[in-house]
Parts: structure tokens; C-alpha cells; sequence
């Protein structure tokens, strides 16, 4: 019906209007099952080499019940409490051995005085040499992710940690008459400071951390802090 009073719209005509139409908020309750994430515990083992892990128990995630207080406004979701959650099953832990056996694996390059610090693998090569004309200080072996790391000559670590003037994982090793090595760029570290080590004993995993333009380990050779060359130590390939 038609308004027969002056100044006031028809009904009709105002719930039709794109400018007054009326908003629809509801209030639901949901129940839905969840996975709950399984936990992994590590345990560190010397029956293992370093760099090595070995799953004894897999993981299983376990399940829960959430309740839902849900909101909508026009149908679209503007909000969602938890009102209450049930564990239906327990997730059951994931157990891991680390290794933490650090191999000795001396490799050298005919009379060379040090061995070489990289396990010999497949794609690994020599990139760069001290007095490559850009100033570089070491020698850098690529080689794939993870692949060995070994001291040079027996010694003790001096630092093993994060570096930031761009080594990223580094370690050092103090040896005799004067000499320290370097190792950088490490993905992983499996030597602390104070820790004595073999030539050839695995100490790290070659990584691409710090300013790195790929997988490799940048190695140096000082001696009485004065920078040498590592291919007079260990050869050059």
C-alpha cells in the first residue's frame, strides 16, 4: 500500500533502495576435528657420525575436537572464538639419534704438510685461489650441501659460531709454531671452542651462510697472523 502521507517514503520503496538495505549478523556454533603437530625429540649418539640422523620412532599426529563460536555479517565470516577443545588422541613423539662421532678421514696431496679439508666427492672443485686479483684471502672448494668438512691439521678450536663480517658459520683452529685455518660458510658446526681435533677429524658440513654465492667451504691458512696461501699447504686440487 501505497503511503498517503506527504514527506514519508513508501516502506516498499526504502527496504528497496541499494542505500538502506538491512545487514544480517548471526552467531554459530561449530564442531570440527583438528590434527595436533607430534613433537620430534633428539637425542645425540657417538655410535653415529656427525651430520647423521637416524629416525627410531616416526612421528604421529594426534587429533582434537574444537568447538567454534562463529560470527557473520551478510554471510561473510568477521570472527572466530575458540569456545572449548577435546584431544581425542595424543600425538606421539618423533625420536631422532644425532651423530655426533667425528670421523677422521686424512687425505693428502702427495708431501702436502695438510690434508685436504673437504671430503672429495662429485661436482667439487676449486673456484678461487688467493692473489685471484679481487683481494680474496683463502681458497674456496665447492662441493654439495652437507658434504664433509675436515681439519686441516690437528690443533684446537678456537671459535666455532656465527661470524658477521660475512663468513657466516666459521670455524678456526689454533695449530703449532704459529699457524691457525679457517673454515666458513658452513651449514653446520659439529666442533665447539676448546675442542682438540685430528687432521682429517670431520669438525663441520659445507654450507653457503654468509655472503656466499653458493655451496662451498672458504678455507685460509695464517701464519703469526699474516695471511698464506693454502695451496702451498694443502695443494691445489
Amino acid at each position: 500500500m501505497k503511503s498517503e502521507l506527504a514527506g514519508i517514503p513508501n516502506i516498499e520503496d526504502y527496504l528497496n533502495s541499494t542505500n538502506n538495505t538491512l545487514s544480517v549478523q548471526t552467531v554459530s556454533t561449530v564442531v570440527v576435528t583438528e590434527g595436533v603437530d607430534f613433537e620430534t625429540v633428539k637425542t645425540e649418539t657417538g655410535k653415529l657420525s656427525a651430520g647423521t640422523e637416524k629416525i627410531t620412532q616416526k612421528g604421529v599426529k594426534g587429533t582434537k575436537e574444537v568447538t567454534y563460536k562463529v560470527f557473520t555479517l551478510d554471510g561473510v565470516q568477521t570472527k572466530k572464538t575458540v569456545m572449548s577443545t577435546k584431544v581425542i588422541t595424543e600425538p606421539v613423539a618423533q625420536k631422532v639419534l644425532v651423530g655426533t662421532k667425528r670421523v677422521v678421514a686424512a687425505d693428502k696431496n702427495g708431501d702436502a704438510s695438510m690434508c685436504w679439508p673437504v671430503k672429495r666427492v662429485a661436482r667439487s672443485y676449486v673456484s678461487s685461489y688467493v692473489g685471484d686479483g679481487r683481494g680474496h684471502k683463502g681458497m674456496d672448494i665447492v662441493a654439495p650441501a652437507g658434504t664433509p668438512i675436515y681439519a686441516a691439521v690437528g690443533g684446537t678450536v678456537t671459535y666455532s659460531g656465527w661470524d658477521t663480517s660475512g663468513y657466516g658459520y666459521k670455524i678456526v683452529i689454533k695449530h703449532s709454531n704459529g699457524y691457525e685455518t679457517l673454515y666458513a660458510h658452513c651449514s653446520a658446526l659439529y666442533v665447539k671452542k676448546g675442542d682438540s681435533v685430528a687432521m682429517g677429524e670431520t669438525i663441520g658440513a659445507v654450507g653457503t651462510t654468509g655472503r656466499s654465492t653458493g655451496n662451498h667451504l672458504h678455507f685460509e691458512v695464517h701464519k703469526d697472523g699474516r695471511i698464506k696461501d693454502p695451496a702451498l699447504y694443502i695443494g691445489r686440487d
